[in-house]
C-alpha cells in the first residue's frame, strides 16, 4: 500500500492531524497529498521534501516553515500565513495563494507558474531566479521583493505596489498586456497602486476615473479633481492640485492629474503609480477612494 493511501483524509481534529504528518515525517514518509489542514499550525515546522500536493490549507500559520524542495502544487493557501518561510526550490505551480502572506520568504528557485497570488503580500520576500510564468499578480504587495532573474513571462501585473523591489535582469519576454481592467485608488495610500506595462511594446493607456474621496473623516468630499482652493504648499507634488489623483511614471518623473478621461503612453517596463496629493506622511486619515477603469487604445 503506497504512503498517499496510507495516509487518513481527513481527521477530524486538524491539530492531531498536524501531530500525525510530523510524526510520519519523522519516521521518513514524505507523501502526503490530498491533506485537509484547514487553518492548521504549522509554525517553524521542519518539512523539507514533502509532498503535500492537492492540499487544502486554507488560513494555516505556516510562519517560518521549512518547505524547502517542498511538493505544493495545485494546494490551496488563500489566507494563509507564509513569513519567512523557506520554500527555496519548492514547486508551488498552479497554488492558490490569494490573500496570503509570504512577506520576507525565500522563495528563490521556488516554480509558482500559474499560481494565483492576487492581493497576496509578498513583501520583502526573496524571489531570485524564481519561476512566475502565468502567475496572476493582480494587486500584489512586492515592497522591497528581490526580483533578480526573476521569470515574469505571462504575468498578470494590475495595480501591484513596487516601492524599493530589485529587479536585475527579470525576465518579462512575451508577457501580455491586460486590454482594460479597473482598481481602488485609496485615499489613505502614501504609497499608491501601480499599472505597469509587463509587455515588450509601448502602450497607450486610457485612464477614466470615478467616485470621491476626502482629506480627513470630517472634511468636504472631492472627485478625481481635488480641492483647487486648497494651498499646494507642503503637498507631496506642490505644483499640482491638492487631493487630486495623480499619475506618476517613477521613471521620466512626469506627473499628471487625471480628472477626466486621459490617454498616457507607458513604455515597456515602465508603470503609472496613481495616489491621491496630499502632504506626506498626513494620509493616514483620508477617507474614500478613487475608482480607476482604464483600457489599452486600440486593444
Amino acid at each position: 500500500m503506497s504512503d498517499a493511501q496510507q495516509w487518513p483524509f481527513p481527521l477530524p481534529n486538524t491539530k492531531d492531524l498536524v501531530s500525525l504528518l510530523n510524526w510520519l515525517y519523522l519516521q521518513g514518509k514524505r507523501d502526503f497529498p490530498y491533506s485537509y489542514l484547514y487553518e492548521a499550525n504549522l509554525t517553524n515546522a521542519k518539512l523539507p521534501s514533502v509532498n503535500l500536493s492537492f492540499s487544502y490549507l486554507y488560513k494555516a500559520n505556516l510562519l517560518g516553515v521549512d518547505l524547502m524542495a517542498a511538493n505544493l502544487g495545485y494546494s490551496f493557501f488563500a489566507y494563509s500565513y507564509l513569513g519567512y518561510a523557506n520554500l527555496t526550490y519548492a514547486y508551488l505551480g498552479y497554488a492558490y495563494l490569494a490573500y496570503s502572506n509570504l512577506s520576507h520568504a525565500n522563495l528563490s528557485f521556488a516554480n509558482l507558474s500559474h499560481s494565483d497570488l492576487s492581493f497576496a503580500d509578498l513583501s520583502y520576500a526573496d524571489l531570485t531566479n524564481a519561476d512566475l510564468s502565468y502567475a496572476d499578480l493582480s494587486f500584489v504587495n512586492l515592497t522591497g521583493a528581490n526580483l533578480t532573474n526573476t521569470k515574469l513571462t505571462g504575468v498578470t501585473i494590475m495595480g501591484i505596489t513596487l516601492t524599493n523591489i530589485q529587479l536585475v535582469n527579470t525576465y518579462f519576454a512575451q508577457t501580455q498586456v491586460i486590454a482594460s481592467g479597473k482598481f481602488e485608488v485609496p485615499a489613505n495610500s502614501e504609497d499608491g497602486v501601480a499599472l505597469m506595462n509587463n509587455s515588450n511594446r509601448d502602450a497607450s493607456v486610457n485612464i477614466m476615473p470615478s467616485g470621491s474621496w476626502k482629506n480627513g473623516p470630517n472634511t468636504a468630499s472631492f472627485s478625481s479633481a481635488g480641492d483647487a482652493s486648497y494651498a499646494k504648499a507642503g503637498m507631496k507634488h506642490p505644483q499640482n492640485t491638492a487631493f487630486s489623483l495623480l499619475a506618476i511614471n517613477p521613471i521620466t518623473n512626469i506627473v499628471q492629474e487625471i480628472y477626466t478621461p486621459t490617454v498616457i503612453a507607458i513604455k515597456p517596463g515602465e508603470s503609472l503609480i496613481f495616489r491621491m496629493n496630499d502632504a506626506p506622511g498626513a494620509y493616514g486619515n483620508n477617507v474614500g477612494s478613487i475608482t480607476v477603469n482604464w483600457s489599452e487604445v486600440g486593444r
